[in-house]
């Protein structure tokens, strides 16, 4: 089934060969990685990786660490919201990359950095023992893992989007478990392969694990017609069982995923078909890119401009730097054309190579829309665009199945010659596209990264509010808009989240992303912020003059005077944990941890206690460890009826989705090893072997 003649030599000679080639391929990775860090350092902390990923890292850090717990709840934002559905809580790379960012740096800054690095290297190292299944020569194999490390579109959308990085990192172990499991009929490679699935859902953006699977099943598909018809029973059986595992397996974020969906404002059911639609790929600017990356869309002559992309939008400025592949590879493509009809009646894999790439290609530019709107959960997924990372793999891999058959026509130094030439020809093409403005991310902060926030030990004492700034055009750090409140152990009333609950988007008056506001002040809002505990309003700097008068009336002071801000106190805000009665906090302390609130009051009569974040149904509270109801007011807020004296009283969240679904995963695997376990018993007496003691 390989693509051309195995690598010179064999045993432990051709072994050594191929180690020595991944070991350069690593290196080689690890060197584009410090490159562009050079260029510009924190090159992966741009757009959303700052405003909501690095908040959101930091959290399900502190909590594990600092708790040993699992993130399933978020105090900071959107006045309290779930957490878990569709998050990267249970996803290990997360925590290991901060963990390294605090070990080096001493904080999470670089943590989405080295998240992507880590990325990287694990698509690298999983194109370069793809091909090398595919094509047993270690050149190619060395050549597909550097054109994937190198690959733009994953490089430029990783800068704003973490969650690119998973699918590129996992979408070549994805094919390489599936091809041995199809073609090996191996057990252990239909368990790996169910792993590998679940790492990817577990990275929590659950539209890129959709699109991976689907076509990681057409592979699959594709290939079992074209394996022997004896081996194909086998080869489903295993396959299946991977599928089963997976499914299983995933019930702990899957079954909190779909109840939040449930909920959510913004994906409780199907887009609108015009926005489902949007920004898919244009076949033109996705041939431009091909063969000409380095004109900004903008820098085209107005005709060409007009022609290429009608009616413009956002991502159509980026597709040439998405779809560029590389001329290398475009030069190996045009080898693989040449011969196609050779090898598709030669090699198993090409066919579905070829079905796939058509497929994922196809399906970006938007052809298949009007179909997949009719499908359910399919139809929540915008933006078809983010399949080119997905099309542009199978590209490289045609690409790089037809070097060996290339590098054949050639004999000892001609063979180093040629191949040095590609490599040559690939890193001036990358790096003339890397060292050009190509629009690194979708939106570049121009503010220095945020080290600190100098103000977090006061504006921790009550929520807080941004004023003045502009929704897609202001993202300074010092609005603590956005998630910044998560990255500093603030409360802010609203936050950037768009899998947020319908009850916490309306609470926060619809207030999303940016999460600030630049309107007018009205009577009614403040009363309502008061309410919420609104103690403190960020108010941009060249915006005071317009809300300094205008927070005056209320009684909303100056407390902090900065170069880029103002800070205002509202000393009439309500507390964050209160007595309802009195309005203020008097014997009462408390501690906010990840899930739940610690409280300790002492008190000479009864009185309710109001804690002030918005009411969620699994709440549950207790007093000296006994149960108590949780209540809610008018504007679903909770409290907890407190009896006289000193009491320690705790409010938990726990999702009860994710406890169903780590118990039916629990049980799903036990009945799995027992099954197992006895399958492999009556193997062993069928075959004349003693039964296991």
């Amino acid at each position: 089934m390989a693509f051309a003649e195995k690598d010179a030599g064999s045993g432990p000679a051709a072994g050594s060969s191929s180690r020595l080639w991944f070991a350069g391929l690593c290196a080689a990775t690890a060197l584009f990685f410090l490159f562009l860090e050079w260029l510009h350092p924190y090159y992966f902390l741009e757009d959303d990786n700052l405003d909501s990923v690095l908040p959101v890292f930091a959290h399900l850090y502190r909590s594990l660490a600092g708790e040993g717990v699992i993130a399933q709840f978020n105090f900071h934002q959107f006045l309290g919201a779930p957490w878990l559905g569709a998050s990267a809580a249970l996803y290990p790379p997360v925590y290991l990359s901060v963990w390294l960012s605090k070990l080096f740096s001493g904080g999470p800054l670089w943590g989405p950095d080295i998240f992507s690095f880590l990325h990287m290297l694990a698509g690298a190292a999983g194109m370069f023992f793809f091909v090398r299944a595919l094509t047993e020569n270690s050149r190619a194999a060395f050549f597909a893992g550097l054109l994937w490390a190198l690959n733009p579109f994953a490089v430029i959308v990783g800068v704003s989007w973490y969650c690119v990085w998973p699918v590129a990192a996992l979408l070549p172990w994805l094919h390489l478990l599936a091809y041995e499991t199809v073609t090996g009929a191996e057990t252990g490679r239909a368990f790996l392969l169910a792993a590998a699935r679940l790492l990817l859902f577990y990275s929590g953006y659950g539209q890129y694990f959709v699109y991976a699977v689907l076509l990681e099943m057409v592979f699959a598909g594709t290939l079992l017609s074209r394996i022997a018809r004896e081996k194909r029973a086998r080869a489903l059986k295993l396959y299946g069982i991977s599928l089963a595992l997976t499914a299983a397996l995933s019930l702990p974020l899957l079954l909190p995923t779909l109840a939040q969906m449930r909920v959510s404002y913004a994906r409780s059911a199907a887009l609108a078909y015009e926005q489902f639609s949007s920004l898919s790929y244009r076949f033109s600017l996705w041939l431009l890119g091909l063969v000409w990356p380095f004109s900004d869309l903008h820098s085209l002559p107005p005709r060409l401009r007009e022609a290429l992309a009608p009616h413009e939008v956002f991502a159509d400025r980026f597709t040439p730097y998405f779809s560029h592949l590389g001329y290398a590879a475009l030069f190996l493509l045009a080898v693989f054309f040449r011969g196609v009809r050779e090898r598709l009646r030669r090699d198993a894999a090409a066919l579905p190579l070829l079905v796939c790439a058509a497929v994922a290609l196809l399906w970006a530019a938007g052809f298949f829309d009007r179909v997949v709107y009719l499908v359910p959960i399919l139809n929540r997924f915008r933006w078809h665009f983010k399949l080119g990372v997905i099309a542009s793999f199978y590209l490289i891999t045609l690409a790089c199945c037809a070097l060996p058959a290339l590098l054949d026509r050639f004999a000892g130094k001609g063979r180093r010659i040629v191949f040095a030439a590609l490599l040559a020809v690939t890193a001036a093409d990358f790096g003339a596209l890397y060292t050009r403005d190509i629009g690194r991310g979708f939106v570049q902060r121009s503010e220095p990264k945020p080290a600190a926030e100098p103000l977090a030990g006061a504006l921790v004492s009550g929520r807080i509010f941004s004023l003045g700034y502009v929704s897609g055009r202001d993202f300074a750090p010092a609005s603590l808009g956005f998630n910044y409140a998560t990255l500093w152990g603030l409360y802010h009333f609203a936050g950037y989240d768009p899998f947020i609950p319908k009850s916490n988007f309306e609470a926060a008056c619809g207030l999303n992303y940016v999460s600030a506001y630049c309107g007018p002040i009205r009577p009614n809002a403040v009363e309502y912020f008061r309410r919420w505990g609104v103690r403190w309003y960020v108010v941009k700097e060249s915006e005071t003059v317009r809300y300094g008068p205008a927070l005056g009336a209320y009684g909303i002071m100056p407390r902090f005077e900065e170069p880029r801000r103002t800070v205002y106190e509202d000393a009439r805000a309500l507390p964050l944990v209160y007595w309802r009665d009195t309005g203020k906090a008097d014997g009462i302390e408390y501690k906010i941890l990840t899930n739940r609130i610690v409280l300790e009051t002492e008190r000479a009569t009864p009185g309710e206690l109001a804690v002030n974040f918005l009411y969620n149904p699994f709440f549950a509270a207790a007093i000296d460890a006994r149960r108590v109801a949780v209540e809610t007011d008018k504007h679903k807020g909770m409290f907890i009826p407190v009896p006289p004296g000193r009491h320690k009283a705790v409010l938990e969240y726990s999702d009860p989705y994710f406890t169903i679904g780590l118990w039916l995963s629990g049980i799903f695997l036990l009945l799995a090893i027992l099954i197992w376990h006895y399958s492999a018993a009556r193997h062993r007496v069928g075959a004349g072997s003693p039964p296991p003691k």
